[in-house]
């Protein structure tokens, strides 16, 4: 995605909303930094939507403004005007779009989110990777596949970007070594290292199952003291902020 140097400010929130999206930044601190941003080049976010506005035909500025209009950017909040700009860039195969289009319940319909899952899960964006796999192993909209749906679960664990969706592919994949599922060999060893990684993102599962494997000696030695440590842990983690996407 390349952006032009003359928009001035509009450049600069776009870049900043894409760096921040690339990051899994949560919206509101994402809302926070833009209207931030905006402070300090003096300009209001009335102003900023209206040159948007002008802008709309290219992607990326469909994307912010689809944003603007989901956030109240501006006292612009019109829920069919996002889904209108987001979907514009989701036709025309910006990745951000598809999954602002699903992640945000726009689409309900299973057969057409998983259209869009799809999308983004070919260009690359972890989340609907994960997604898309979900889909896959449990036959939502298409023919199960547990084999494929391994395939785009592995894909998602391997982006370094850490969101809930690629922290909950950890959790699935050590499951499916813990157990032989999803066409693996059972690998207790394999499934510690995949719940390890998921409890020390702070997700709550993967520390009970983390606090099991210690306890009984499952993949690693047994150690009460690590299985202790790890469920009192997870009484400590409250329910997971989804507010993050990546790409």
């Amino acid at each position: 995605m390349q952006i032009t140097r003359n928009n001035g400010p509009l450049n600069g929130v776009a870049k900043l909303f894409l760096e921040a999206i690339n990051r899994g930044t949560k919206y509101t601190q994402i809302e926070q930094d833009i209207r931030q941003y905006l402070k300090r080049n003096n300009l209001t976010p009335e102003e900023f939507v209206k040159q948007l506005e002008k802008k709309d035909y290219r992607r990326h500025f469909r994307c912010v403004l689809g944003f603007c209009y989901e956030r109240n950017i501006g006292g612009a909040y019109d829920p069919v005007k996002a889904f209108q700009h987001y979907k514009y860039a989701a036709d025309n195969s910006h990745t951000y779009g598809y999954l602002f289009v699903v992640g945000r319940g726009i689409v309900q319909d299973t057969k057409r989110a998983y259209y869009w899952y799809q999308k983004a899960a070919t260009n690359g964006d972890p989340g609907a990777q994960y997604w898309l796999a979900k889909y896959l192993e449990s036959g939502i909209a298409v023919k199960k596949n547990e084999k494929l749906a391994l395939e785009w679960y592995m894909k998602a664990v391997a982006n370094n970007c850490i969101t809930d969706e690629v922290v909950n592919a950890y959790v699935v994949v050590g499951d499916a070594y813990a157990h032989g599922r999803l066409g693996v060999t059972m690998n207790q060893r394999k499934a510690f290292g995949w719940f390890k990684k998921a409890a020390e993102e702070g997700n709550s599962d993967a520390m009970l199952k983390l606090a099991e494997f210690y306890e009984l000696g499952f993949g690693t030695m047994i150690d009460l003291e690590e299985a202790k440590k790890w469920r009192n842990a997870s009484r400590g983690v409250g329910e997971h902020d989804d507010d993050q996407i990546c790409s």
